[in-house]
This record gives structure tokens, C-alpha cells and sequence, in this order.
């Protein structure tokens, strides 16, 4: 009798006997599998939702790429393993269009693979669909938003940066997050468009500050000195005020602004030039720190680096995730850290979750780490109390 309590996977390979090997390992590890060697069976049976699915590119009647739509059309949303004999970097490049699409992509193998990985890939998504996605919520307003603010429901997480060669905390990230009463916890990506396209950014950008200087207090109180990064809107860079208005809030909770950097995302740079110069020079002359966020991702690098007074980039977490595995990441990767060294400016690798990743960016002589490795995005009162208890203090 089947036990339904047990997480399904499903499995799609042109390769019968390869997917009966996949089935008994999953078996093995304690899951229910069910294999299947062409798409219009996989089509329909994944229609119910799979905890996760494994998938091999290339099938004779339809390529992993245009399963790819077919999942992304129909809002699934299975951990996802990709397995396929075809060249490294057409498996990469596979899985990176399946995360733009919205896809959870688990990790890759390329044949033939170890059958014990496997397991071990599956147990990376423990907890199966995430909390809250565009298909359990339903159309945020700036109705929604004014209200979620009026309630104070959007609140601030921090999250720890390390010092790759202390190996020690140095600082955290402030990162939005709004506490719905339905659909819990929800991330930024589904909410700041709708931020940004009303006239509530100065109230959501002055919320998220004032939560973060009442940490660095609370810090400060705690004899404990971390730098925080608080990430700024394209619209606040076109707010030649903002720079005054910061400076206010710092000056009155006396924190030093050196101990402030304000993060700008690199493809919404300079959308109005003059005024983003304007503002990020200002920011720079107060004292404050100046980081490009998702640094590789925009279009002309080079010279917003040349232009503005940047004192630290942030190496995407989509190159850093995997960049030991990925010669390509991690290609950029190195570059990314060589170009801020010879810059004399800071460089932090966003999206470390693994111990292998981290030790490679302190020999490639990275300076700061920031991602799941050292720990998830934390509340006020859990973050103050990992800090204290953290062995890298």
C-alpha cells in the first residue's frame, strides 16, 4: 500500500532502465517514486504537484526546455534535478533559465553520475514548496501595502555578514519582509513592485532604516560593533534629499555613518544620471559606505564603477551559489574579486551556502561571505541573540 505521507518524486528519462535505477534509489531513501519515459505522461502526472521531480534534458518527443514552460505555465513548483549527458555548460545554462523562469532548481548531474548523490541532492529542499508564492497569493495592491505598513506588519530580518579572513562576524544586511496573516512570511520580490509603483517608498524606505538604526542601538548597548548594509531604491536615488534625510536618522540614534552602507542595485543605476551621481556622491562625502548590489547583472559595470565613489561590490548570489561546480561562475567570481582588488575596494560574495563555496572565496582572497552557510535572515530578537551566541564573534 502506498504511503502518500512520504515526499513523491517523479521522474522523467528516454532511458527505461536509468529510470527505474533513479526510482529504487529514491525508494531506498524513503521516498515514493514514479518514473516515466515520455513527456505526455510526465505532463499529467505533474500535475499534481510533486514534492520534486527529476528530469533529463534531452527526451525524444519534448527537451527539458520545453518542459520548462510547460512547468513554469501550470505553477509548479517541485525541487527540481536536472541529469543529462549533454556538455557541462549546456546543463548550467539549462538550470540557470529554469531559475529565471521562476523554477526551483535543486542542482545538476551530468552523465553518468554517482546514483548516491541522488539522495543527497533531495535533501536539500527538506521542507518541499516554499511558504508563500505567486500561486497561493493573490494580487498585492498598494491598498495591501499601505495597509501591511499601517499594521506593522513589514518589519525588518537581518542577516549575518563574515570576514572571510578572521573569520568573524563584521556586519549584517537589513532585508525587508512583511508578515502577511495569511500567506506568512513574504519575500520582497513579490511585494516591492508594488511598493515602488505607488508613492509609499519614502514610508516603506524610512520604516526599514528606523528598524535598522534601533538594532545598531540595541548592538551598540550590547558592546557589539557590526556594519550594516540597508539596500536604497532607485528612487531614492533620484530623491537628492535622501542623503539629508539618512544622515538625520543616523546623527539621531549616534551611530557613526561609517558603519552605514547604503546598497544600490547595479541594473537600476543611474536611470536619471545626474541625480544619482548627485546623490551617491553625497552619501559618500557624509561618511557613509556605498556598495553595488547583484554586482554583474546590470549592463555597463565598468563605468558606473568609474563614475561613482563605490567603496564595496556584492558578487551576485546567482554566480556564487555554485561556483565550485560551475567553471563559468566561477570565472566571474574571481574576476569579480580581482577587479575589487586592484579597485582597493571591498568585495562580498552573497549567496554562500556551503562550506566548500566559502573556503574557496577566502583562497581566492574574497573578504566578506554572506548567505545560508552562516545563517538565514533573522528577526530582531533572534538575530541579537545569534550574534551573542555566535563562536564567530
Amino acid at each position: 500500500m502506498v504511503n502518500p505521507a512520504r515526499p513523491h518524486v517523479l521522474i522523467i528519462d528516454d532511458e527505461p532502465e536509468i529510470g527505474k535505477l533513479l526510482a529504487q534509489a529514491c525508494e531506498y531513501a524513503g521516498y515514493r517514486a514514479t518514473a516515466t519515459n515520455t513527456a505526455d505522461t510526465f505532463r499529467e502526472a505533474v500535475l499534481a504537484q510533486p514534492e520534486f521531480i527529476i528530469m533529463d534534458l534531452l527526451m525524444p518527443d519534448a527537451d527539458g526546455i520545453e518542459l520548462f514552460r510547460y512547468l513554469m505555465e501550470n505553477k509548479i513548483e517541485s525541487g527540481i534535478i536536472l541529469v543529462s549527458g549533454s556538455d557541462h555548460r549546456i546543463i548550467q545554462s539549462a538550470a540557470r533559465l529554469a531559475q529565471a523562469q521562476g523554477l526551483h532548481i535543486l542542482g545538476t548531474l551530468a552523465k553518468p553520475f554517482e546514483i548516491a548523490d541522488i539522495p543527497l541532492l533531495l535533501a536539500t529542499r527538506q521542507n518541499g514548496r516554499p511558504a508563500a508564492s505567486h500561486s497561493t497569493m493573490g494580487q498585492i495592491t498598494p491598498a495591501d501595502m499601505e495597509q501591511a505598513l499601517n499594521n506593522n506588519q513589514v518589519i525588518a530580518y537581518y542577516q549575518p555578514q563574515v570576514n572571510l579572513k578572521t573569520n568573524s562576524i563584521m556586519g549584517f544586511e537589513v532585508l525587508a519582509r512583511w508578515i502577511h496573516p495569511e500567506w506568512g512570511l513574504v519575500s520582497p520580490i513579490h511585494f516591492m513592485p508594488v511598493i515602488e509603483a505607488s508613492d509609499l517608498i519614502e514610508r516603506f524606505t524610512e520604516c526599514i532604516i528606523d528598524a535598522a538604526m534601533v538594532q545598531m542601538s540595541r548592538l551598540a548597548a550590547a558592546r557589539i560593533k557590526l556594519q550594516c548594509a540597508i539596500n536604497a531604491s532607485a528612487l531614492s536615488l533620484g530623491d537628492v534629499s535622501f542623503p539629508d534625510k539618512l544622515i538625520a536618522k543616523i546623527t539621531a540614534a549616534r551611530i557613526n555613518p561609517g558603519l552605514v552602507s547604503v546598497e544600490v542595485t547595479e541594473s537600476k543605476l543611474f536611470e536619471d544620471s545626474v541625480k544619482s551621481l548627485d546623490v551617491l556622491t553625497r552619501l559618500r562625502v557624509k561618511g557613509f559606505e556605498l556598495s553595488i548590489d547583484d554586482f554583474g547583472t546590470g549592463y555597463s559595470t565598468f563605468q558606473q564603477l568609474q563614475l561613482a565613489p563605490f567603496s564595496e561590490i556584492k558578487i551576485d548570489k546567482g554566480f556564487v551559489l555554485n561556483c565550485n561546480v560551475d567553471t563559468e561562475a566561477q570565472t566571474i567570481v574571481r574576476t569579480s574579486i580581482e577587479l575589487a582588488q586592484r579597485l582597493g575596494i571591498r568585495c562580498v560574495a552573497e549567496g554562500v551556502e556551503t562550506q566548500a563555496v566559502a573556503h574557496l572565496l577566502k583562497d581566492w582572497g574574497c573578504g566578506v561571505a554572506q548567505g545560508f552557510y552562516y545563517s538565514r535572515p533573522l528577526p530582531a530578537d533572534l538575530f541579537l541573540d545569534w550574534v551573542q551566541a555566535s563562536p564567530l564573534r
